[in-house]
């Protein structure tokens, strides 16, 4: 987001009048000293011409400003009822995708936090730090195209199986790819199972052929997977995640995204937040009772 459109509506619709005022107070008294000359017979009816311009300008501009005012308001109000419309509909996406696979019911959502978590202490921008927090949150929404016994398969997948699954992430990249994000979100999308060194799907990109973006929601996958419960296993706690990410930092993971993952769930569990229920299942997962 730029400085211009961070602006509030009043400060902009100011800043515009006020460029009026200075530039049409600049142009009167250019002209008329060019048109009369500062001679002192002229010099009663040179500051007269003046005062009268300068007078119409600053009346200009007031008016001008409440008019801008006004309008700068109602795009924005138009703007918010867009942006709440918005994030309403890619919940109730997000959601599809946890009704039809029950053992990850939440897992977006919670991969989305800590998205935007590693996102600020990233430094992210703002504008990207959106795109992947949007790209967290339906980033499984192409098991939508994978028969839905295998994804609550209470066992362990065969390769095929296993094959049929990995499909989801070119899937929801398709569905996504028609949707005006604001940014690559289906791009990140396509890309939170590929790895560093080639080894991921599906298309085996590697290094700088991966998103940053994507770095950061595979490594916020893979520690909110392996600390949650899944039909074919327990709970490993965020221990066993950390470890995990830390085996292969720099070589499938990007090590700074995973050496920040370990400082925010340090962090986290040292000051924990007020929980809701929601986040007390994952608490509960990533720190089991002995």
């Amino acid at each position: 987001m730029s400085r211009w459109s961070a602006q509030r509506p009043a400060g902009r619709a100011a800043a515009i009048s006020l460029l009026y005022i200075l530039g049409g107070s600049a142009w009167i008294v250019g002209s008329d000293l060019y048109i009369h000359g500062f001679s002192q017979a002229h010099l009663d009816v040179l500051w007269e011409s003046i005062a009268k311009g300068l007078g119409f300008v600053a009346c200009t501009g007031f008016v001008l400003f409440f008019v801008l005012r006004r309008s700068y308001l109602r795009i924005e109000e138009e703007e918010a009822v867009k942006a709440l419309r918005f994030s309403q509909t890619i919940t109730t996406l997000a959601r599809m995708v946890e009704y039809r696979d029950i053992y990850t019911h939440g897992h977006q959502r919670r991969v989305a936090q800590i998205c935007d978590a590693l996102a600020v202490r990233l430094k992210l921008p703002p504008d990207r730090r959106m795109a992947l927090v949007l790209a967290a949150e339906l980033h499984d929404i192409g098991k939508i195209g994978v028969p839905e016994h295998l994804l609550n398969k209470a066992g362990f997948l065969t390769a095929a199986e296993l094959a049929r699954i990995h499909e989801h992430a070119a899937i929801g990249a398709e569905l996504l790819g028609g949707v005006d994000f604001p940014g690559p979100v289906a791009d990140i999308v396509a890309q939170h199972h590929e790895r560093l060194d080639g080894s991921g799907y599906p298309h085996g990109l590697s290094g700088d052929q991966m998103l940053f973006e994507a770095r950061i929601l595979a490594v916020a996958d893979v520690f909110e997977a392996m600390s949650s419960a899944r039909p074919y296993r327990n709970a490993q706690g965020a221990a066993v995640a950390l470890a995990e990410l830390r085996r292969h930092a720099g070589v499938k993971y990007d090590a700074r995204v995973v050496a920040e993952c370990e400082a925010w769930s340090r962090a986290r569990s040292e000051n924990p937040p007020p929980y809701s229920a929601a986040d007390k299942e994952l608490l509960s997962a990533a720190h089991p009772a002995p």
